[in-house]
């Protein structure tokens, strides 16, 4: 059986996949999570690829912090982030 993290992968590359057969009408790509992505909708030539993080995901509580720090939506986010960029380089012409 897939971890959670196999599957949540998965499920975002089938969702860049679906991004890149729209490679040709779609001018801008936003990746965002959290409480914001309910009310933004995407317009015309836009894509939206909800991450499905909700704020306050920090994972790591440091001494002498008042507060938990490193959140695994920012590494995750990167990634992502370089997965659409070669994807569009992958559809760009020469």
């Amino acid at each position: 059986m897939a971890s959670l993290t196999e599957q949540y992968l998965d499920h975002i590359q089938a969702r860049l996949s679906a991004l890149a057969a729209r490679a040709a009408e779609v001018k801008s790509a936003w990746i965002m999570g959290g409480k914001e992505i309910e009310t933004i909708y995407p317009h015309p030539g836009e894509a939206h690829i909800n991450t499905y993080w909700r704020y306050g995901d920090t994972s790591v509580h440091l001494p002498g912090y008042d507060i938990r720090v490193i959140p695994p939506s920012g590494v995750i986010t990167t990634m992502l982030l370089w997965l659409v960029n070669a994807a569009a380089a992958d559809h760009t012409p020469a």
